[in-house]
């Protein structure tokens, strides 16, 4: 077995991954500089359209469409990171999220930056790998239909080739 002959382990080559992760990464880059608004057409359309991608290529292409569209997640996730925290002073301005609580002004300003950067860091990978289990899902049932359906056809015409041989309708 050649290298080329090898299913790659996340069901996609990293060239496919890579690109569908980043496909929904306009509408987080959009949403943080507060260009568009959730509720509105073009936020669901940046939100829907790139996760039906995700699906259709895995449904089509991937070897195993759960584990291809849980990397896809991954990255989409690391991407969720890198836009909140580039923009993490533009969102907050003068007015930064603040510990509460028992730890409400127990922390330095800095620290208590650091621990809710981390928060969210933690958050924004868990939302894109919980995307892309949701989607990896979606795909892998229509997969599952799909390989269903296409068994019982091959069945099907199978018996109709019998009949045909043997001179009996329907053996």
């Amino acid at each position: 077995m050649t290298v080329a002959d090898r299913k790659p382990r996340l069901g996609l080559p990293l060239s496919v991954i890579v690109p569908l992760g980043l496909l929904a990464a306009p509408r987080v880059v959009l949403h943080d500089l507060d260009v568009i608004h959730e509720g509105s057409a073009v936020n669901a359309v940046l939100v829907f359209l790139p996760l039906l991608v995700w699906i259709a290529v895995a449904v089509r292409c991937a070897a195993n469409p759960f584990v291809a569209l849980l990397a896809t997640g991954g990255v989409y996730g690391g991407c969720l990171m890198l836009v909140h925290n580039l923009f993490w002073s533009r969102q907050f301005g003068d007015d930064p999220p603040r510990l509460g609580g028992n730890l409400a002004d127990r922390l330095p300003p800095a620290a208590e930056e650091a621990v809710l950067r981390a928060a969210m860091s933690v958050s924004s990978l868990f939302t894109g790998l919980a995307v892309g289990t949701l989607c990896g899902a979606v795909a892998w049932l229509l997969c599952h239909v799909r390989n269903k359906r296409h068994l019982r056809n091959k069945r099907h015409l199978g018996n109709d080739r019998h009949s045909r041989s043997n001179g009996k309708p329907g053996s």
